[in-house]
């Protein structure tokens, strides 16, 4: 009797514990993936907008000036994170990070249509910043001769 209670704990134990809060499965789109660290509704709204204006913009990469380097990603797939630091009064701080590197930061109003135009900016802005990580990350680094 005494095992089968121990046999029992043991493989409840050992099942998986559903939290309250799941964090959302990373989104890929075209060689990037798109993480969600954002910890309020602000941040998840700013989240969706900012996923949706990147969406359109692969879709209609080919008409844009500046283009989303997709066809030049490196072997590894590229990360973009996008966290939030809620901050009372102020807004939230919303970071958006390319492997590591900050790339655009800014605090968000919590007004959905103030967050549609930053997202929409914030889009222009990261794919200049990955152009330019791109091109610095294709040119071999010259090596002093002296």
């Amino acid at each position: 009797m005494k095992t089968v209670l121990i046999v029992l704990l043991l493989a409840f134990a050992a099942r998986p514990q559903a939290s309250a809060q799941t964090e959302p499965a990373p989104e890929t789109t075209d060689g990037f993936l798109l993480l969600d660290q954002t910890r309020t509704k602000t941040g998840r709204d700013f989240y969706d907008l900012f996923f949706k204006h990147w969406s359109a913009r692969q879709a209609d990469s080919d008409t844009l000036e500046t283009p989303l380097p997709v066809e030049r990603h490196p072997p590894d797939d590229a990360v973009l994170l996008i966290e939030e630091l809620p901050s009372p009064g102020t807004g939230n701080l919303i970071r958006i990070s390319l492997d590591d590197r900050p790339v655009w930061q800014r605090f968000v109003p919590a007004r959905y249509e103030a967050l549609e135009g930053e997202a929409a900016e914030a889009v222009g802005l990261v794919a200049e910043q990955i152009k330019i990580y791109f091109e610095s990350v294709e040119k071999p680094e010259e090596s002093e001769s002296g």
